[in-house]
């Protein structure tokens, strides 16, 4: 290491690397061993007391949190400190000078960022799930405006900003995706470009501008988990015994203890100590090689071993919290249906890092899951106990040895009774943490020895749905245990589910997907009416408040409100990440764009309207806008689908050329025309009628309204039906009902829908 620290004797640098683009922010949670270090960032930072560098041959990077050196190689800083990038050729450490007193040193990855550099801003939050995001930004005592963006987990890399919001007077969460133009700039809305998420910041700062805040202050940061004790330790962990310190035994099992202690008495660790006898050398050491090779966020982090005398010890990151299995028994512990839905998406997380290596795990259960911090009341867990961990070879298959011990109310049956073990095996004990976690920690199959669960589960018995557990989570319960390994999910699938869950939840009742937004702009349409007529409804029971029909009329439009509210909800806001779709995507390629088929095309100003298109290049489409005729030119990514009923060819006069539109094109114009002077001459005609006709009509919606009102909760009723042709039936009808609305006192339906665009 002493070749490393001199200057005269470091060897050759590599030549400088370019640093365009963001390299992946590899943000991970705190070492459980203390608080999250939580920084209340400025939006300016003041770094005008460091000295600037001037050597133009090295990349500056700052440091995003205070660092103490563990050992001669590493070198100690403060928050803000600057230095020079003298070598990046290393993952997880880089080789840094300070500008300050030219100390040299390895930093971790993690700790610093390129200085100018997004990643190196306070709001970057780098590649973290939507759902850390929002509890992020929800962290108790921000305030409205609180934000980060952070990179979506697609392919290419996207970013989004998450925002913290107000509505009915409790806090809220929006997302909105940061689009990237042709020429490498970035923005939200079309109106306004910028040359780099920095700028786009800054600008929406000082103005919403059509987000749902001004942007004000930074969520929180937490200190990332370091890659290892220190530089030393990356290649070469096996450490002396006497740097480690045993404080606290934690529990002890069938292969030994597991302590908490620390490493020079500084660094909190874990420690288990192996029983003499339990492995050889050659396969602890195989374990501990593969566990040294996992390095993510719900994986708990191998940090070093101790081999050269029994017992073995085994040093890992700390977590506080113990293993998940007495947090969840642990009845001071509340915990929510969406806390619970979280850690389940945390382990499949893991576990999906786990079915990418082709790494079975073996023992999957909520005593070998840690317990951390918590994040907005949402603890963070990590998968542990790799000990009975292998890697699959080509044929996927890993066969136990002989009198090989197994978790058999866990394990799989082809695996309990074969001893065959699989990915898919480790989905099957997935699917039994599940039943652990909702049943707040209960042992499965209660009652039941051994013997008797393996032959009861090859006759095809499956454990019952707990009772606090919802029913899509216990049918995913049941497609883990699938009797056919084959049939199992995957945990990539698994993941996605449980870290969506609510949207997809949202989205089975209507949300905000392409096939069903126009049926969510006629619905908000239709609520417009409905609560026109309620006002109508209020105004009459002012001069008769005992009649029953104006009062059972009251109680089914208020409840149509209601219903209606809730899907509008679940669809959210027409702008955010959830329905605004990327430029680019699997579903913008699939549609085919030709001359004469309609769309919506923006303006100017931000909002849509229907448009005929009347040429096409390769990136950009010439349209004409059908409710003032002016001509636009936009690209072809910002097309969206129009609704179902205008999406058809229009003809043009010469066969498409741009020749203004056709004969049928003015006609249906004019019929349109006709049918809106119609609708306000009948307006105006109800307006005349009086009093008496409004009582005439409200006797005569009373009865409308309880039919369309059974129609709706009808399909409220089936909304968690599986798709078929009865329940797209049962929507069809509503959307007919809902568009023939009931109120005659304001604009039909039909008419909203045309202002609309």
């Amino acid at each position: 290491m002493g070749q490393c620290l001199s200057r005269e004797k470091r060897p050759e640098l590599p030549p400088r690397t370019s640093h365009q683009s963001l390299p992946e922010a590899n943000v991970l949670l705190s070492n459980a061993s203390t608080l999250p270090n939580f920084y209340n960032h400025s939006p300016n930072r003041n770094i005008s007391s460091f000295s600037q560098p001037s050597d133009p041959k090295y990349e500056v990077v700052v440091a995003l949190y205070n660092y103490e050196s563990r050992s001669d190689g590493d070198l100690s800083f403060k928050r803000g400190d600057l230095m020079y990038l003298m070598d990046s050729s290393n993952i997880d450490w880089w080789y840094v000078q300070r500008v300050a007193d030219n100390k040299t040193g390895y930093v971790p990855r993690n700790f610093v960022a390129l200085q100018k550099t997004a990643e190196s801003e306070d709001w970057f939050a780098g590649k973290i799930s939507r759902n850390r995001a929002e509890r992020l930004v929800l962290s108790p005592n921000l305030p409205v405006g609180t934000f980060l963006v952070r990179e979506r987990e697609v392919i290419p890399v996207e970013y989004a900003i998450t925002i913290r919001d107000i509505s009915d007077g409790r806090p809220c969460v929006k997302h909105y995706k940061i689009r990237k133009s042709d020429n490498e700039g970035y923005f939200i809305t079309h109106r306004r470009m910028f040359k780099d998420l920095r700028e786009l910041i800054k600008y929406y700062r000082d103005n919403s501008d059509g987000l749902c805040q001004k942007l004000t202050v930074a969520a929180p940061r937490i200190m990332p988990t370091r890659p290892d004790l220190c530089y030393e330790t990356t290649q070469q962990w096996e450490i002396p015994r006497h740097e480690l310190q045993l404080k606290e035994k934690l529990g002890d099992g069938n292969f030994g203890e597991v302590w908490h202690g620390k490493w020079k008495g500084t660094v909190e660790v874990a420690i288990k100590t192996m029983k003499p006898g339990t492995m050889s050398d050659e396969a602890f050491l195989q374990e501990a090689h593969i566990m040294k090779q996992c390095a993510h966020s719900n994986l708990v982090k191998l940090y070093a071993v101790c081999t050269k005398e029994e017992p073995f010890y085994i040093v890992t990151e700390y977590m506080s919290g113990g293993s998940l299995l007495h947090y969840l028994r642990d009845e001071s512990n509340q915990l929510t249906i969406p806390a619970l839905i979280d850690m389940c998406a945390q382990i499949a997380n893991g576990m999906k890092y786990l079915e990418e290596r082709k790494l079975v795990h073996r023992d999957l259960a909520a005593r070998n899951v840690l317990v951390g911090d918590k994040i907005s009341g949402v603890p963070i867990v990590k998968v542990a106990d790799f000990g009975l961990a292998r890697k699959l070879m080509e044929e996927d298959i890993y066969e136990a040895r002989m009198g090989a011990k197994f978790p058999i109310k866990w394990t799989a049956p082809e695996a309990a009774i074969c001893g065959n073990f699989t990915v898919k095996s480790d989905v099957w004990s997935y699917g039994i943490l599940l039943y652990e976690i909702f049943t707040r920690g209960q042992n499965p199959y209660p009652g039941m020895h051994n013997r008797e669960v393996i032959e009861q589960v090859e006759q095809g018995y499956r454990m019952p749905c707990p009772k606090s557990c919802p029913p899509e989570v216990y049918d995913h319960m049941l497609k883990c245990w699938h009797q056919l390994a084959e049939k199992r999910p995957t945990f990539a699938y698994l993941y996605n589910y449980f870290d969506d869950f609510f949207l997809t939840r949202e989205r089975r009742c209507g949300g905000a997907t392409r096939q069903n937004v126009w049926k969510i702009q006629r619905m908000s349409s239709d609520l417009d009416n409905y609560r026109i007529q309620l006002q109508h409804v209020e105004a009459a029971l002012i001069a008769d408040p005992n009649n029953k029909e104006l009062l059972e009329l009251r109680e089914n439009v208020q409840e149509i409100i209601r219903l209606q509210e809730e899907v509008l909800a679940a669809a959210g806001d027409p702008v955010t990440e959830e329905t605004q779709p990327s430029a680019g995507s699997s579903k913008d390629k699939e549609i085919k764009w030709n001359v004469g088929d309609k769309c919506l095309a923006p303006t100017k100003n931000g909002q849509r309207y229907i448009a005929v298109i009347d040429g096409i290049s390769q990136n950009n489409v010439a349209v004409t806008f059908t409710n003032n005729g002016v001509k636009s030119m936009v690209r072809i990514q910002e097309l969206k689908v129009a609704p179902q009923e205008e999406r058809k060819n229009y003809l043009f006069q010469n066969k498409g050329k741009n020749s203004g539109p056709s004969k049928e094109w003015h006609a249906e114009k004019e019929r349109r025309k006709a049918r809106a002077q119609k609708k306000e001459m009948r307006k105006k005609q109800l307006d005349e009628a009086g009093e008496k006709q409004k009582n005439k009509w409200l006797n005569f919606n009373s009865k409308a309204t309880n039919k369309n009102f059974k129609g709706i909760k009808k399909v409220e009723q089936t909304r968690s039906a599986p798709d078929g042709p009865r329940n797209q039936a049962t929507s069809r009808k509503m959307t007919q009902v809902s568009s023939r609305t009931i109120n005659k006192f304001g604009t039909t339906s039909r008419g909203n829908m045309d202002s609309l665009f």
